[in-house]
């Protein structure tokens, strides 16, 4: 019985054309996943880079709000007590020399003292009160004869020794005890409005 020779596999040969045109393939396929790879490779490194600078730069911001606000802290309760002082060191020579003309019943001489006092820088008002609470002299003579209380806290007229007390908008107040040999012969209380802190570079 006879049979169909077969063709060893070793006899098989693909044609050369379409051995390099597998080649090729490859060598396309293996570069578009090296390119692929690389891609994601580098996009990974760039979104953790980025990740990074962000927060960076959050942090950075943070502790430089937290700077600017202890720094704006700093300065608000510098100005605070420069104008304390300020008010203090007007109040006391004004009221000496008050007080001695009070003693002398001179009159004209205080309404001088108060116009010559109320033209300095910050002072806005300056007035003198009796123990029982009445405007008896002022810089504003539209405010002599009112009760003090009435546009005044009253708590200012209470005190033993000089006082300054801040109110709303920058404003203080600041008030003397007028003291004769044995009595209190009134108060000397003075309204100053002076620069507030502008925080102009601080709110940037």
């Amino acid at each position: 019985m006879k049979t169909k020779n077969t063709p060893e596999l070793e006899d098989i040969k693909l044609p050369k054309n379409n051995l390099k045109d597998r080649l090729k393939n490859i060598l396309i396929l293996a570069l578009l996943l090296s390119v692929a790879l690389t891609y994601f490779i580098m996009e990974s490194r760039l979104r953790r880079a980025t990740q990074a600078h962000e927060a960076a730069i959050t942090t950075l911001t943070e502790q430089n709000s937290q700077a600017m606000a202890e720094l704006r802290i700093q300065a608000e309760t510098f100005i605070e007590f420069s104008n304390r002082t300020y008010v203090h060191m007007l109040m006391k020579p004004l009221a000496w020399a008050v007080r001695a003309e009070m003693i002398r019943d001179n009159r004209e001489q205080i309404d001088t003292y108060l116009a010559q006092f109320v033209k300095e820088k910050y002072v806005a008002s300056v007035m003198v009160v009796d123990p029982e609470g009445n405007i008896i002299m002022a810089s504003n003579k539209k405010m002599v004869g009112q009760a003090f209380a009435s546009a005044y806290p009253p708590a200012l007229l209470s005190n033993s020794a000089t006082m300054v007390e801040s109110a709303a908008g920058g404003e203080y107040f600041a008030s003397t005890p007028l003291m004769g040999y044995d009595v209190r012969m009134g108060s000397l209380v003075a309204n100053f409005q002076p620069e507030v802190f502008q925080p102009f570079l601080l709110s940037q």
